[in-house]
């Protein structure tokens, strides 16, 4: 059962099983998306939202629950929102049970999972798990109330995870997440709260976000915990988030390497916290911006490329796209234009 939870629990608080789960930080500097089908966006690190339909807009907003609520001041939110009347099936969040956290899953077995919501219509909804091969799937369905005003809901999920069957993982040993969809056939029945065979971690009879155009849906203030009660979050300090969040996501700093002929520059980047497994690297932009020699003269590349060696502590890479370079002069790779991607 979902129950609606405003004072805390007189409990010594428990570490939660998410990370970033206040949401501060924000690596991918995100404010706006509009979906294409089957896209993803970032609201905050850690924090994924899938649509398998378009009209569908993501962004992290400063709107947040008072502090009587959460016991310490947000400073965003993720905001989800239709912007057409539609088909809609999976519409979900997703965000990672750490594998070293997970294993205490097969000791305790219950999750009670909390978070703030603002709603500006009801329904029905569910809260989906998977395992960290995507072979099995746990759903509870919740309600929600209308009305445009923060409240705070708190449920306890009886989560067997021995049963599962998942491949334990130390980046992800499972994945939560809320569905808002209109939702499909859950494995092969609609069977609540026990583990299904398959990756589908939503339900039938679930509201769909895409009813009408208009319709929002914000969530803050994200805890998973071991035990049947809510305490309240445990603010890490903020380089400690930051660490954490940086084990699956990380943008470049300033760089600095060499050209390696007229067209191709040579960089290495030392990852400022050590990865869970070997990232993929990728190019943010085909134009990126770079001085040659540094802090004289701007090289902004066209149609850039980019080739990379990577390891979880650091990699290589070589991006071409340039003209006018000198062989073996040094370069310098500005902020952000390549990052490494975990999850």
């Amino acid at each position: 059962m979902t129950t609606i939870v405003t004072p805390y629990l007189l409990r010594t608080p428990q570490p939660s099983l998410l990370v970033n789960e206040d949401m501060r930080i924000n690596q991918r500097e995100f404010s706006t998306v509009a979906l294409s089908a089957g896209g993803i966006a970032f609201p905050a690190d850690k924090f994924l939202v899938y649509s398998d339909s378009v009209g569908i807009t993501v962004s992290r907003d400063s709107d947040s629950p008072p502090i009587s609520m959460l016991g310490y001041k947000s400073v965003a939110c993720a905001k989800i929102e239709s912007t057409s009347a539609g088909a809609l099936g999976e519409l979900s969040t997703a965000f990672n049970i750490e594998g070293s956290d997970g294993l205490a899953l097969v000791d305790n077995k219950i999750i009670t999972f909390s978070f703030a919501a603002k709603f500006n219509y009801a329904g029905q909804f569910s809260v989906g798990i998977r395992n960290s091969n995507n072979t099995a799937s746990y759903v509870k369905p919740f309600s929600i109330i209308s009305g445009g005003d923060w409240n705070m809901y708190s449920m306890t999920l009886s989560v067997d995870y021995d049963t599962a069957g998942g491949t334990w993982n130390f980046g992800r040993a499972a994945l939560m997440g809320f569905v808002l969809g209109l939702g499909n056939t859950f494995a092969t029945t609609s069977t609540y709260e026990t583990w299904l065979t398959g990756n589908t971690p939503y339900a039938v009879g679930n509201t769909s976000l895409k009813g009408a155009s208009g319709r929002i849906a914000k969530f803050c203030g994200l805890k998973a915990e071991l035990g049947a009660q809510r305490t309240p979050l445990i603010q890490i300090p903020i380089t400690e988030a930051q660490d954490r969040c940086q084990r699956y996501y990380q943008r470049n700093p300033i760089l600095f390497g060499a050209a390696l002929n007229a067209t191709t520059q040579y960089f290495t980047w030392p990852f400022k916290t050590e990865m869970v497994a070997n990232p993929t690297v990728n190019l943010l932009s085909t134009t990126p911006n770079s001085e040659h020699p540094p802090f004289s003269v701007s090289k902004v590349g066209a149609g850039s490329g980019i080739t990379s060696h990577v390891g979880t502590g650091g990699c290589d890479m070589s991006i071409t796209g340039f003209t006018g370079l000198t062989t073996n002069s040094p370069s310098m790779l500005y902020n952000n234009n390549v990052e490494a991607v975990c999850f």
